[in-house]
């Protein structure tokens, strides 16, 4: 389907691109043309000036050609044309000559001409779902900006999009390679964004940035989705140098604040909170229940398939607070087995639950989510995902579940000094 507001995008940016050389080319065209109305002639083709302005403009094109050679020298004429002229005899081959040497370096080279033409650029690092969130915010502000994207796999499927519908000039490579780095322009860059997956991979890449060009300090963006990580991050004076941030915390906190303790408001401490998928997002809704929520409800459960190992490894990397009871429990989302048992304790216990699926595969989430919110009519269910869904919105509007979608949580938080230069 055709997409005028791309279309139009991918014009602008080939308008910023030519626009300069567009510029140049017509001034000296013009100089020359009017020299040659005004009097200024050449030794080698009399009568130029007294033709007809057609052949005027003809001669006036032929300098780019040969530079005015085969008509040639300037002369007659008042002196301002005739020096006029002599202008245009000397920058139109020259132009001429840097448009040839471009079109050999860009078929030589084509990278190299791209990258060294580089300045108050933003690099990226990482080409998934995160990138393309914060790129469609980023073009919104920024439609022409030159954006450099480092991914590590070649055959990333987000790739394609980065560069056709971005405009952005993708290289494969690992970002903490030096020879990589080089080809960066960093000490011109305006910004760095590191958005891999790979949390090492973040840190070790905002090190080497910061040591090669220390000029963007304060402009260097880190995702960190490892609590334990953030914790020990926070120690260093990495931390002073770099702005960091965590999708799921960002999510989290949105959660707890705007959804959770309004309705632990309305039902009292008797809720039972049930973190359906306790893997990095899991995890952070707990820390934020701890840091904001104790007293509002009475007990915990965390599903996962390997929840006895994460419930430990929570544990000791950011510790449980008191106030509230906790369980473990291993299983699949999908096994209505683990829900009939957990059914026995919630009525045991005399609890309202509270549902948070948010297991790493947003289709399990959605059908979970439908099949609980048809068992337990009055309990909350909330959803998460990750891309925003026009059609899960309409579901949870119909099922009466509370849709968690990141990418929207992440978008609208993002700060306007992260889409500056």
């Amino acid at each position: 389907m055709f997409d005028p507001h791309l279309a139009l995008s991918k014009l602008e940016r080939a308008w910023h691109f030519f626009r300069w050389r567009t510029i140049v080319v017509a001034l000296v065209w013009l100089t020359a043309f009017l020299a040659f109305t005004a009097g200024a002639g050449t030794t080698e083709r009399p009568g130029i000036p007294e033709a007809d302005w057609t052949v005027r403009a003809y001669y006036a094109v032929g300098m780019f050609v040969l530079g005015g050679l085969d008509l040639g020298l300037p002369k007659g004429g008042p002196d301002l044309a005739r020096h006029a002229l002599w202008v245009a005899y000397v920058v139109a081959p020259i132009i001429t000559a840097g448009a040839l040497i471009d079109s050999i370096l860009r078929a030589v080279n084509p990278r190299r001409w791209v990258l060294r033409r580089l300045k108050d650029h933003f690099v990226i690092a990482g080409c998934g779902k995160l990138t393309m969130q914060y790129l469609t915010r980023l073009r919104q502000v920024h439609p022409l900006r030159p954006v450099v994207i480092v991914e590590k796999l070649a055959d990333s499927a987000m790739i394609k999009e980065a560069r056709e519908v971005h405009g952005a000039y993708v290289l494969t490579g690992d970002i903490v390679t030096p020879a990589l780095l080089e080809l960066l322009q960093l000490d011109v860059a305006a910004r760095v964004m590191l958005l891999t997956d790979d949390d090492l991979a973040n840190l070790d890449a905002a090190t080497r940035i910061l040591a090669l060009a220390p000029s963007l300090r304060g402009k260097v963006v880190v995702h960190l989705t490892d609590l334990q990580l953030r914790h020990v991050v926070a120690k260093t004076s990495l931390s002073q140098a770099c702005v960091f941030f965590n999708t799921h915390q960002i999510a989290a906190a949105r959660l707890v604040e705007k959804v959770l303790l309004p309705h632990f408001e309305t039902t009292g401490p008797q809720d039972s909170v049930v973190l359906a998928g306790f893997g990095r997002f899991g995890q952070t809704v707990l820390d934020e229940l701890q840091r904001h929520a104790i007293g509002t409800f009475q007990r915990v459960v965390m599903v996962d398939l390997e929840c006895d190992r994460k419930s430990r490894s929570f544990g000791e990397r950011v510790g449980y607070l008191g106030g509230y009871a906790r369980e473990a429990r291993e299983g699949d989302l999908r096994d209505p087995a683990l829900w009939a048992t957990l059914e026995a304790t919630f009525a045991e216990h005399g609890e309202c639950p509270v549902f948070v699926l948010g297991s790493g595969d947003d289709r399990v989430n959605l059908n979970t989510a439908l099949w609980l919110a048809r068992k337990y009519a009055d309990a909350l269910v909330v959803v998460r995902h990750f891309k925003p869904s026009t059609f899960i919105a309409e579901v949870a509007e119909e099922a009466r579940f509370v849709p968690c979608c990141e990418a929207e949580v992440l978008v609208e938080s993002i700060p306007r000094e992260w889409l500056a230069a």
